[in-house]
């Protein structure tokens, strides 16, 4: 008597097939699956190309790699221009940030040819910006009210008190 698998298959009694893949084979009398056919024909073909794909794998995947680390080192350069740009324009600006974010500046403009970040560019570009909005200068104290702002009158030192007595008595 026989038996029907998960997959469909027909298999002798006392054959049970122990895992899906074997019902697979089965299933398909071939005794291969598609993925083992398709590995077996890429095996052909790079012994009958001497290794040229596994070879060219091997390059492409050592590119990828060269390339990862290439975009964190240009990341870590541009973070550490853009520190040095900021610790130039503090002497000059409240907020070196404001340079980039109000200034409208681009880090690529402060940087020369050989990819050093230009003390002159980073000090005209703050100037500029100081020219435009003087308020963003460093070393302003901003005032935000006057001291005695809804205090009323307080006399100073050595002058005496101001009382209803002595206003209408007219000694002031």
């Amino acid at each position: 008597m026989s038996t029907i698998t998960e997959a469909g298959a027909t298999t002798p009694e006392g054959a049970e097939p122990s895992t899906t893949q074997e019902a697979l084979e089965f299933a398909t009398g071939t005794g291969l699956t598609a993925s083992t056919e398709h590995e077996q024909e890429a095996q052909g073909d790079e012994s009958r190309e001497g290794g040229a794909g596994a070879e060219a794998a091997r390059y492409r995947r050592q590119l990828r790699s060269v390339e990862a680390e290439r975009d964190g080192l240009r990341e870590q350069l541009a973070a550490a221009h853009r520190r040095e740009v900021d610790r130039l324009a503090s002497v000059h600006l409240a907020v070196a940030a404001d340079l980039f974010t109000i200034g409208g500046v681009d880090l690529a403009d402060l940087v020369d040819a050989h990819g050093m970040v230009d003390e002159q560019a980073v000090l005209a570009a703050a100037t500029a910006l100081l020219e435009t909005r003087p308020g963003l200068a460093a070393g302003l104290k901003v005032r935000t009210s006057p001291p005695n702002h809804g205090a009323g009158y307080r006399p100073t030192a050595g002058t005496p008190e101001l009382t209803w007595h002595r206003a209408i008595r007219g000694d002031q």
